[in-house]
């Protein structure tokens, strides 16, 4: 399970582009979101050219990162945190149904797999369906403030 809930910490950092180190100056702790094998903290992954301009909304989310101020970067890692602590209850809670300390830990490792495998397809198709939902409405606004304050 510690392997599973270390990848879900690091997943959750760099999805959101939050390091959840503090005490360090902005060059280290934004370290790890820049490429290159001069970056320690760079995954192999994100020193290749991902398809679909990955690597660009990832250097785009690292320079808004930056441009954040203090207090926001802060709410974001509370909110990431806040985030893995449920994901981790919610995992206990599905080991302890699934029979808890009688499972083995090739099972156990199957069961939290599984789960994050399962929670990842989730969240993904619900931020799918959400800038579906934005696409079709996000005119309908623009629209009406247009009419609104005449513009156009």
């Amino acid at each position: 399970m510690a392997r599973h809930l270390l990848r879900l910490t690091l997943a959750a950092t760099f999805a959101f582009g939050i390091p959840l180190v503090h005490g360090e100056d902005e060059g280290a702790r934004d370290a790890h979101m820049k490429s290159g094998p001069e970056h320690p903290y760079t995954s192999p992954r994100s020193q290749t050219d991902a398809p679909g301009g990955e690597r660009s909304r990832r250097e785009k989310n690292m320079d808004r990162w930056k441009d954040l101020p203090p207090e926001r970067r802060e709410a974001m890692r509370d909110a990431a945190r806040e985030r893995v602590k449920r994901m981790k209850e919610e995992l206990n809670i599905l080991l302890q149904q699934a029979g808890g300390d009688n499972l083995t830990p090739e099972k156990r490792e199957q069961i939290e797999a599984r789960y994050f495998e399962a929670r990842r397809e989730l969240e993904g198709r619900l931020r799918r369906e959400m800038d579906a939902a934005r696409d079709r409405e996000l005119p309908k606004i623009i629209q009406a403030i247009k009419v609104e304050f005449s513009i156009e």
